[in-house]
């Protein structure tokens, strides 16, 4: 998949933050990559059983990143939240839960990121 296609990807679902370098390619752990993730998120035609093992690895990917950031409440809460989704019928429903739970960690992630911009005295707009 190209940057571009990973890009409307993630602009479809309302993630407009890039993610940083590191974590471009391949996910916080090692586990998700991103082509991976932006398939998923972007419609491609598959199972659901093919699908939510992905979309789970990579919330726990991002669950990772928000505690490596110290919001570990959040994750704890968005974590608790994909295993019980993960752990039950593996239907649509649970998929359209995951990914929304995907988005979350995204808004997040930037929210937690400009609160410590602006505790810094930076700005976080262009």
């Amino acid at each position: 998949m190209s940057g571009a296609a990973g890009i409307a990807a993630t602009e479809a679902l309302g993630i407009t933050e890039p993610l940083p370098r590191s974590a471009a390619s391949v996910g916080l752990l090692g586990y998700t990559e991103r082509a991976i993730v932006t398939a998923i998120l972007s419609g491609m035609e598959s199972s659901v059983a093919e699908d939510l093992p992905a979309l789970y690895r990579a919330v726990l990917d991002r669950v990772a990143e928000l505690e490596a950031t110290g919001d570990r409440i959040e994750a704890r809460r968005i974590r608790a939240e994909a295993i019980r989704i993960y752990s039950r019928a593996w239907n649509q429903r649970a998929q359209r839960r995951l990914q929304s739970l995907l988005r979350r960690t995204y808004v997040r992630s930037v929210e937690v990121k400009g609160a410590r911009g602006a505790a810094r005295g930076f700005s976080t707009t262009v």
